[in-house]
Formats: structure tokens, C-alpha cells, sequence
């Protein structure tokens, strides 16, 4: 059986300049940006630097709070906080080893500090599947005998 190499920059499969929310928008707000623009993770910032992630799980978790809370109740007390992020050129790698350890799907991509994109567990599975034969192409599974 061969080893099967995932080289190349997380920049490759990154959404880049993704959509961010600071500490201060309401819940309300996220949960509206998230339907409008059909999107499953944000990442919330803080004088430009990343400070959190909210998840539609995260929202969905809350949805039994009383409207009234969720349109009031700011980001900050219900985002991911220390959340794991990559620099732009860590590998494709990198962002699989890190989303395989967590119980998370999205890892924030920063320039320095700055959030300049987004990568996703499917993200990954695309690239995966759409190199699918370059990467397979020497593996085989083990014969059940």
C-alpha cells in the first residue's frame, strides 16, 4: 500500500475573504448573515484580530432561548473562543491533521493577524475528490481474504 501525499497551500481550497462579524453584532444579526448569504461559520473579529467562531450548530443550539435573548445577546458570549486557525501557507495538510483532532468543521486562515479566509471540512473533501485520481492512483485497498 502505498502513502498518499496532500501537498500545496491551504490558499488553494481556502473561501478567501470571508464574511466576519465583530464581538458586538447580536446573535440575530449572524443567524440573518448566515441565511442570507447560505453560509455555516463566521469568524468574529476584534479590532481586525480573530477572536472567535460562530457555527450555525452553535445557533441552531441556542434556538431554544427566548427570541427576545438571541436578537439582544452579542456574539461574544456565545462564540468558540481560542479557536485553532492557519497562516495562508500552511499546507493542505495541515488544515486536514487539525480539522480531524477537533470537534469543529471550519478553521479561520490569517495573513499575519488578519482573516483573509476560511477552510472547511468540505472544502478539504472537495479537494480530496477532485484529485481524487491523481492522489489514488497508486493505492489499493488490502485484499479480503
Amino acid at each position: 500500500m502505498s502513502v498518499i501525499e496532500i501537498t500545496g497551500s491551504v490558499s488553494l481550497i481556502m473561501t478567501k475573504q470571508p464574511l466576519c462579524v465583530t464581538k458586538n453584532h447580536t446573535l440575530d444579526d449572524v443567524r440573518n448573515l448566515m441565511e442570507q448569504k447560505n453560509i455555516r461559520h463566521i469568524p468574529v473579529i476584534d479590532d481586525g484580530k480573530l477572536v472567535g467562531i460562530l457555527s450555525k450548530t452553535d445557533l441552531e443550539k441556542l434556538s431554544l432561548l427566548d427570541k427576545s435573548v438571541s436578537q439582544s445577546m452579542s456574539t461574544e458570549h456565545f462564540m468558540t473562543k481560542g479557536v485553532h486557525a492557519l497562516q495562508q501557507d500552511d499546507s493542505i495538510k495541515d488544515a486536514a491533521e487539525l480539522l480531524s483532532l477537533g470537534s469543529y468543521h471550519a478553521l479561520p486562515v490569517l495573513d499575519g493577524e488578519m482573516v483573509v479566509g476560511i477552510v472547511t471540512s468540505t472544502d478539504l473533501i472537495d479537494f480530496l475528490l477532485n484529485h481524487h485520481k491523481y492522489l489514488f492512483r497508486n493505492y489499493s485497498l488490502p485484499s479480503i481474504d
